[in-house]
């Protein structure tokens, strides 16, 4: 797919991620915003769905959960008529990832940071199957990112949730960095 396939397609989640929190009248439109340009990248060169194992994706900033369901609305995976229902109880698109919810869904998360743990086990389970997928982690901030990437021992959850992976060589970890 071309980087313009790829702008258009985002351009329809960022539509989708504003009507979405809008017709439910709850959400958290900046976060969401700001990671949907990986987001489509990752879904639409990365991760095949059809396909297990597969690739996976983790949400560390799970309140950002609006730009994951646009995206799976354009692999199919969800309903328009859902939107409204965003953020409802009994509802499949909950206000954070939810396994349950959807099965298209990797991890469930809430506390911000935990996608980082998670995905880091998903890496570790992954290379001990000799499996060549990789894991996506979208991080809460920028420099969460950094600090897992760089090991800055001030950085708190973030450093400490990355030495794992650095101690096992996690090749299949990606820790991402959006513009947020």
């Amino acid at each position: 797919m071309n980087i313009a396939e790829l702008k258009s397609h985002a351009l329809a989640a960022r539509r989708d991620i504003v009507s979405m929190i809008y017709e439910s009248g709850i959400g958290h439109p900046g976060g969401a915003l700001s990671i949907i340009d990986i987001l489509t990248w990752l879904y639409y060169e990365e991760v095949d769905l059809s396909r297990s194992p597969r690739s996976r994706i983790v949400m560390s900033k799970g309140h950002a959960v609006a730009a994951q369901y646009a995206m799976l609305y354009q692999m199919g995976k969800i309903e328009r008529r859902e939107f409204s229902t965003f953020r409802q109880i009994d509802s499949r698109l909950q206000g954070h990832p939810s396994i349950k919810a959807l099965p298209d869904v990797d991890a469930t998360t809430g506390l911000l940071g935990q996608g980082l743990s998670v995905a880091l086990g998903m890496a570790a389970a992954k290379k001990r199957r000799n499996d060549p997928h990789r894991v996506f982690a979208i991080p809460r901030r920028r420099r969460d990112a950094r600090r897992a990437n760089l090991g800055n021992p001030a950085a708190g959850r973030s450093y400490e949730n990355g030495q794992p992976g650095r101690h096992r060589r996690l090749q299949p970890l990606l820790v991402t960095r959006s513009g947020q």
